[in-house]
């Protein structure tokens, strides 16, 4: 069995790793694809430390039809995975300054040459090649050889978010796994069990927002704007429901100001939409996205004012004009469209 212990979702790739691990055959070149902040370094890493293991050999010499629990921890090679001091195992990542780091050829030359050797304490040698997208075009030509003619130990992990970057003779010559988006359920429990986890008030509005990506929902939390941006946001929008004077320009004007984020900032406002009704319906709400002692008073006055149906629309008006303007809508005339129409759906009559 392959233990993915504290790997959260990705349920496909983990059936077709321990697929391959448990077969003895795990192939010699895989490519980790899907969007940044999916998680393809961490299961790399637990993959790479499953094949490093030789707890199955030692069952295999006792006489042990099964290879057992995979990576086992206790032989010397998963003992030198966690110190970091195993010649079996190789990682590279892109080095160098500006927008975009690049893994040079010289990088390349080196695993070539590593590979070269057999394995010390190890069945194998793994080497991931984290961000390979990142790989120039003759570092890229480099590694051709070793994908198409490994050796019988070694096994070479790619990962990439823009796997179009890699030349096809790269890409055709590696098993690709693809990795999808996280539930929101999953985003939480990874935030939760993260070594600095965010506020526990924060969690499940960071899930929401995340768009099934928990390096995403750790970007936001990490973000020394998002909480006073967040504040802010919602408070403008307290305004604009109790329809004092010019909060629906006000609000209207931060949502223009802010338009790289609104994608973002309407997620805010229909988590904020989302507790009002609950509290309408139920008297309770799902963790409240505003600091403040003030935010139980709010969220029950305008759960005892707006009708639970037309609280329920409003977010459908946000949905629509996140769908609307990733059409290429105009900016303007479709948020202040969308808000003069909540404003006519809360206070119909």
């Amino acid at each position: 069995m392959l233990d993915f212990k504290g790997l959260v979702g990705q349920h496909a790739v983990k059936d077709k790793l321990a697929g391959l691990v448990m077969r003895g055959a795990p192939g010699h070149a895989h490519l980790f694809t899907g969007a940044a902040g999916f998680g393809k370094r961490l299961f790399a890493c637990a993959f790479a430390k499953a094949l490093l293991c030789a707890g199955s050999k030692l069952r295999e010499q006792l006489g042990f039809t099964d290879p057992g629990r995979l990576p086992c921890g206790d032989c010397l090679p998963c003992k030198l995975f966690h110190t970091g001091a195993t010649g079996d195992y190789l990682y590279v990542e892109p080095t160098g300054q500006g927008q975009r780091p690049a893994i040079p050829v010289d990088d390349i030359r080196r695993i070539v040459d590593w590979f070269s050797t057999r394995p010390l304490y190890s069945p194998r040698k793994v080497c991931i090649i984290a961000q390979a997208d990142h790989m120039t075009e003759q570092a890229q030509n480099a590694l051709l050889k070793t994908l198409e003619e490994p050796p019988s130990y070694g096994v070479a992990i790619l990962t990439a978010s823009n796997p179009g970057m890699l030349l096809e003779t790269v890409r055709s010559r590696c098993s690709v796994t693809f990795f999808t988006g996280y539930t929101d359920s999953d985003v939480e429990n990874i935030l939760k069990n993260s070594p600095e986890p965010p506020h526990e008030s924060a969690i499940t509005l960071l899930a929401q927002l995340s768009g099934g990506n928990p390096g995403y929902a750790f970007e936001l939390a990490a973000s020394e704007t998002f909480l006073s941006t967040r504040d802010e946001l919602i408070g403008l929008f307290c305004g604009f429901l109790d329809r004092e004077p010019e909060a629906a320009y006000l609000l209207s004007a931060f949502l223009d100001k802010n338009r790289e984020h609104y994608i973002q900032n309407a997620g805010i406002l229909i988590h904020w939409l989302r507790d009002i009704w609950l509290c309408s319906l139920t008297g309770m709400h799902g963790g409240d996205p505003v600091s403040g002692q003030d935010a139980d008073i709010r969220l029950k006055r305008y759960s005892d004012h707006f009708r639970p149906e037309n609280l329920l629309d409003c977010i459908g008006r946000l949905d629509e004009s996140c769908s609307a303007l990733a059409a290429n809508a105009g900016f303007s005339l479709t948020v202040n469209a969308m808000l003069f129409k909540m404003d006519e759906l809360l206070y119909a009559s």
